[in-house]
């Protein structure tokens, strides 16, 4: 389904959050102990799938689609692969949810990252996805976004840019904050020139 040189889709977000993340991942080959808010989503994410056998599908634009959780995908163009939280499988389309803890608006790697998924969505099943979701905190707050070109090629060129710094043998720069990001990033220990 996808090539060896493919890029995980969580890196998309991951990178915008700071492009060291998946630097430290792929060519530091470091992979820090779990943090607690992994635990937390993990736990998040098994309610949300309960709950989600239960709710009215109309809350995603649809009436019928068959409910695949955990769901596996990938592409060659780009090269990217992945599993998707929800994918909502139906005659002629799909659509997919990403499930995501926090409570606000989802941020920009979390659009680009579900974006990413549903571009691996239509390749995986062959079908459009025009669509897709992100849905956010404890009661799902469902956020609508459009698969546009525009989107497309936002994945495009940030899966470029990721694959370019990860084959750099130097640990790239990060413009992340260290009283927002640098404080919840399980790499703390290792960025040691951030002020």
């Amino acid at each position: 389904m996808t090539s060896s040189n493919s890029l995980p889709i969580r890196h998309l977000r991951q990178f915008l959050f700071c492009p060291r993340i998946p630097w430290l991942q792929e060519v530091a080959a470091m992979q820090p102990l779990r943090p607690i808010w992994v635990t937390q989503g993990q736990g998040y994410h098994a309610r949300q799938e309960f709950l989600s056998r239960r709710r009215k599908l109309s809350r995603y634009s649809t009436e019928d689609a068959e409910l695949l959780f955990d769901q596996p995908v990938g592409c060659e163009n780009p090269s990217i692969h992945g599993r998707i939280d929800l994918v909502l499988k139906g005659k002629d389309r799909v659509q997919i949810v990403e499930f995501k803890l926090g409570e606000g608006k989802p941020v920009p790697g979390q659009i680009l990252q579900a974006a990413a998924y549903a571009i691996a969505a239509e390749q995986t099943f062959a079908l459009p996805c025009p669509e897709f979701f992100v849905a956010t905190g404890k009661k799902a707050k469902v956020h609508h976004y459009y698969l546009t070109a525009e989107r497309r090629q936002e994945v495009a060129d940030k899966v470029t840019q990721i694959q370019q710094t990860l084959a750099d043998s130097v640990l790239p720069e990060s413009s992340a904050q260290s009283n927002t990001q640098c404080s919840s990033c399980e790499y703390l220990n290792t960025c040691n020139d951030r002020d």
